[in-house]
């Protein structure tokens, strides 16, 4: 995890077993079905998706294969997106699909 020098940006990033056999899809599901999602883009082996809740706004990209998940979350408040956007715009390039 890393938090920005102003306590306003945090970035996890994670990598685990696919213990569950998840899918994209039904990793984006499990995401839908806990938060109110305002955006989402599903893709073969990866999904986008993120939403706003008490004042964060959270961005999630999680890369799917049938033995792993690798995954980024982003998260600022609402009051910064400008820079949360750029910040994504900036990591999301580096997370590399699965092979």
């Amino acid at each position: 995890m890393f938090t920005g020098a102003d306590d306003d940006v945090t970035i996890r990033v994670w990598g685990a077993n696919n213990v569950n056999a998840d899918t994209p899809s039904s990793a984006l599901d499990a995401y839908c079905a806990k938060h109110d999602v305002s955006y989402k883009s599903l893709g073969e082996n990866s999904f986008v998706t993120t939403w706003e809740e008490n004042g964060t706004i959270v961005y999630v990209r999680e890369l799917v294969s049938d033995s792993v998940v690798h995954a980024v979350w982003i998260e600022c408040p609402s009051s910064t997106s400008d820079r949360g956007n750029a910040i994504v715009e900036q990591v999301v390039p580096t997370r590399k699909a699965l092979g």
